[in-house]
């Protein structure tokens, strides 16, 4: 029926969570992938902010919004910040990208709302430009393929 709760794989890192059907059709995606709002079948845009000796990173639908509201967060606790960098592609890579970030990387909390699960020191800065470059490369070469 459509209110028993059945077993899906999340198309982004496979992992795999319960829900009903109806709420399926409904769109609805994992709560994992879906907790931040961001709504991977639109244009999605890849952020990193510089603060304190950190490097914190996300994604969002609406640059502009996300980053008043870390601007705000950073403001109420007197901490200067700055963002570095952005890049802009499908919704979908742009997710991946991200959740292979929080598996690959050297996560550290820094107690920042926003960043207490996407960011890094800014001494391992090397590894996230890195894989910065490597996804913007995959990214335009997929883009010349078609």
């Amino acid at each position: 029926s459509n209110r028993n709760k059945i077993l899906v794989k999340c198309k982004i890192d496979e992992h795999e969570w319960k829900i009903t059907p109806k709420d399926l059709l409904h769109c609805y995606g994992c709560s994992k992938c879906a907790k931040s709002g961001y709504n991977p079948s639109k244009k999605g845009c890849f952020y990193v902010y510089a603060f304190q000796n950190y490097l914190g990173f996300g994604i969002t639908n609406v640059l502009k919004s996300r980053d008043s509201r870390h601007k705000g967060t950073f403001k109420k606790l007197n901490i200067e910040a700055q963002l570095l960098q952005t890049v802009e592609a499908d919704g979908l890579p742009i997710q991946q990208f991200e959740h292979h970030l929080k598996k690959t990387l050297p996560i550290v909390n820094t107690g920042v709302d926003g960043f207490k699960t996407e960011a890094i020191l800014y001494s391992d800065r090397e590894l996230l430009y890195k894989a910065i470059e490597e996804f913007h490369h995959r990214h335009i070469s997929l883009l010349q393929d078609t």
